[in-house]
Protein backbone atom coordinates (compact mmCIF):
# COMPACT_ATOMS: atom_id res chain seq x y z
CA UNK A 1 0.00 0.00 0.00
CA UNK A 2 1.39 3.56 -1.17
CA UNK A 3 0.14 6.30 0.63
CA UNK A 4 2.72 9.27 -0.29
CA UNK A 5 2.06 12.74 -0.44
CA UNK A 6 1.49 12.97 -4.13
CA UNK A 7 0.87 9.05 -4.67
CA UNK A 8 -1.58 6.76 -3.48
CA UNK A 9 -2.74 3.36 -4.20
CA UNK A 10 -0.88 -0.59 -4.19
CA UNK A 11 1.14 -2.50 -6.43
CA UNK A 12 1.31 -6.26 -6.47
CA UNK A 13 4.02 -8.35 -8.39
CA UNK A 14 4.34 -12.02 -8.64
CA UNK A 15 7.06 -14.10 -10.31
CA UNK A 16 5.83 -17.28 -11.93
CA UNK A 17 8.49 -20.13 -13.21
CA UNK A 18 8.03 -20.98 -16.61
CA UNK A 19 7.97 -24.75 -17.79
CA UNK A 20 10.75 -24.58 -20.55
CA UNK A 21 13.03 -22.00 -17.74
CA UNK A 22 13.03 -18.50 -16.70
CA UNK A 23 10.09 -16.38 -15.20
CA UNK A 24 7.32 -14.56 -15.96
CA UNK A 25 6.37 -11.48 -14.01
CA UNK A 26 3.14 -10.26 -13.62
CA UNK A 27 2.60 -6.59 -11.82
CA UNK A 28 -0.91 -5.20 -11.07
CA UNK A 29 -1.33 -1.68 -9.59
CA UNK A 30 -3.73 0.71 -9.18
CA UNK A 31 -2.16 4.51 -8.26
CA UNK A 32 -4.00 7.38 -8.00
CA UNK A 33 -1.87 11.14 -7.92
CA UNK A 34 -3.82 13.67 -5.67
CA UNK A 35 -4.70 16.24 -7.07
CA UNK A 36 -5.50 14.89 -10.25
CA UNK A 37 -9.23 14.02 -11.44
CA UNK A 38 -10.52 10.29 -12.21
CA UNK A 39 -10.70 11.44 -15.86
CA UNK A 40 -7.18 11.57 -15.62
CA UNK A 41 -6.60 7.70 -14.77
CA UNK A 42 -6.05 6.29 -17.80
CA UNK A 43 -3.13 8.72 -18.99
CA UNK A 44 -1.99 8.24 -15.25
CA UNK A 45 -2.04 4.48 -16.30
CA UNK A 46 -0.54 4.69 -19.62
CA UNK A 47 2.79 6.60 -18.07
CA UNK A 48 2.82 4.10 -14.87
CA UNK A 49 2.96 1.02 -17.35
CA UNK A 50 6.07 2.90 -19.49
CA UNK A 51 7.85 3.76 -16.63
CA UNK A 52 7.77 0.50 -14.60
CA UNK A 53 8.47 -1.83 -17.74
CA UNK A 54 11.31 0.45 -18.36
CA UNK A 55 12.66 0.23 -15.48
CA UNK A 56 11.62 -3.74 -14.87
CA UNK A 57 13.85 -3.87 -18.56
CA UNK A 58 16.71 -2.14 -17.23
CA UNK A 59 16.83 -4.61 -14.06
CA UNK A 60 16.64 -7.50 -15.92
CA UNK A 61 19.64 -6.70 -18.04
CA UNK A 62 21.58 -6.76 -15.35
Amino acid sequence: MKRGRAVTGWAEIEVRPLPAGGSEIHWREDLRLRGLPRALDPVVALAGRLLFSRVLRALLRR
